[in-house]
């Protein structure tokens, strides 16, 4: 031995391992590198996988096995927190409840209006996340007893009938414009109908399920196809034909008819004679009759149709008032 420190021994007295902030240190500056650098990074690894195609494969499929391995842990690793957490409140239930209820109980006593508000907000949020659940519950209610539903609407509009007309004015005075255009297509609309002879709009609650079955039975109907031979026998069923003596007699009979009709009409336009003179004077003051009916109705409807307009404009900020309750059923033709 010469007495010469050796040079590896002396390196491993030197070495000491990397402190936390060292090992953070370089992962920062080997990422910075790497951010720098990300081209030649990347051209390295298509290199590489494809001078080692084989070693690639083998390198993913342990790393996909890991992967796999390490997720079933977690899912195994959550299904036991679970399960420990079930029997956990399974053998300790009542204790649960009572810590839970105390400590409602204290936060209550400490500050009411923050408890009342919590309470609430998790109502309303409560509500938010299932609320079409909601609305079909209160919608299959309604339907499945449409009298109850209907008394209790009229109950609260009797219990609340200021409220409710105040809501209905404040609506209306947030929605003037709109609620005058509808107001005005209505009217034209009615006009329209009755100048057309049509009868009034006829309107009925119809449940969701027998609106769908309509749709689909309409569906049905309408896009069904006949051939001859069954319209035939739509037309016909097991009737015969009509026999030809009969269509004769049936066509003679519409002549004798019609000249009759045509005789009876134009016997008027020929002098009258002594006989037709009382017939004449009877016509001629029916038609007299008849016109000043017309006017008089004419003049009545014209004044209602001004007063009710009239009345209509006397306070803008005036909702429509109806008869129905305030919450009425869907509507439907």
């Amino acid at each position: 031995m010469t007495g010469e420190p050796d040079g590896s021994a002396e390196r491993a007295k030197k070495w000491v391992p990397h402190t936390d902030a060292q090992r953070e240190r370089r992962r920062l500056t080997n990422k910075a590198w790497r951010e720098r650098n990300r081209d030649h990074v990347r051209a390295q690894r298509k290199a590489w996988r494809e001078a080692n195609p084989e070693r690639f494969r083998e390198l993913n499929r342990l790393s996909m096995r890991r992967q796999h391995r390490k997720h079933t842990r977690e899912a195994a690793r959550r299904e036991r927190k679970r399960a420990n957490a079930r029997n956990y409140y399974e053998r300790n239930r009542e204790r649960i409840l009572a810590q839970h209820k105390e400590g409602r109980v204290r936060r209550q006593a400490a500050d009411p209006d923050r408890f009342r508000e919590m309470a609430y907000a998790r109502t309303r949020r409560w509500r938010d996340s299932h609320r079409e659940a909601l609305n079909q519950t209160q919608r299959d209610r309604r339907q499945a007893n449409p009298g109850a539903a209907a008394d209790a609407s009229r109950r609260y509009y009797e219990k609340n009938r200021e409220q409710v007309l105040q809501r209905k004015r404040e609506r209306y005075a947030a929605n003037h414009a709109q609620a005058r255009a509808k107001a005005n297509a209505y009217y034209t609309r009615e006009a329209r109908r009755r100048k057309a002879g049509l009868p009034p709009r006829r309107l009925h609650p119809v449940s969701r399920a027998d609106r769908v079955a309509n749709g689909v039975a309409a569906d049905e109907f309408f896009s069904r196809t006949y051939s001859g031979r069954a319209l035939d026998e739509m037309l016909l069923g097991s009737k015969q034909p009509t026999p030809p003596e009969l269509l004769a007699a049936w066509k003679r009979d519409c002549l004798r008819a019609r000249a009759a009709h045509h005789q009876a009409t134009t016997e008027i336009a020929t002098p009258p004679g002594a006989g037709d003179e009382l017939r004449i004077a009877r016509l001629a003051a029916k038609a007299a009759e008849d016109a000043r009916l017309d006017t008089i109705g004419r003049t009545v409807n014209a004044r209602l149709r001004h007063e009710r307009a009239a009345a209509l404009l006397h306070d803008p900020t005036a909702p429509h008032q109806v008869a129905a309750s305030p919450n009425s059923p869907h509507l439907a033709r």
